[in-house]
């Protein structure tokens, strides 16, 4: 994963708040590139008008011109193209950086209710070792009462002398 600055994160976010915002702005570089094909279709309707009320060297001079417009026009084109997708590739980044921070939120979140139920069994366990001690010295107890009793049985069952 990439580190971005605070600010691309910041339009990202802005971006993913917004997704209108995106959208007005798509829609207005689409306006542009529009404009611009629509100059450019200018241009060259007004070029051959030129050609036909101009002698040669006039012609040339201005299809120089045209050249040099429409090549600037196409960089221009190209730059919006590249901003646009510039844009989505923004975009996706910031979708699949919120995707992963989803899934670490939820992962923690299962981590968290792991833990408590780990706490739990422990916590049981323990309760469940101090109820079996206290039964094991009460057991113990009991056989001393036990043998205490048999001992006493069995010296009443003997003669005395």
């Amino acid at each position: 994963m990439e580190i971005q600055s605070d600010e691309e994160l910041e339009h990202n976010r802005a971006v993913l708040d917004s997704p209108s915002q995106f959208r007005k702005e798509l829609q207005r570089w689409e306006q542009e590139k529009r404009e611009a094909v629509e100059v450019k279709e200018r241009h060259e309707e007004e070029s051959t008008e030129i050609v036909k009320n101009f002698d040669l060297s006039k012609l040339e001079k201005e299809t120089e011109q045209f050249e040099q417009e429409t090549h600037k026009l196409k960089k221009y084109l190209a730059k919006l193209n590249n901003d646009k997708i510039s844009e989505k590739q923004k975009l996706l980044r910031a979708q699949r950086e919120l995707k992963l921070l989803r899934a670490q939120r939820e992962l923690k979140q299962k981590q968290n209710e792991a833990n408590k139920k780990i706490r739990s069994l422990l916590d049981d366990r323990a309760e469940l070792q101090a109820q079996i001690q206290d039964q094991s010295r009460v057991i113990t107890a009991l056989k001393k009462q036990l043998t205490l009793a048999a001992k006493e049985v069995e010296d009443m069952q003997q003669p005395q002398v």
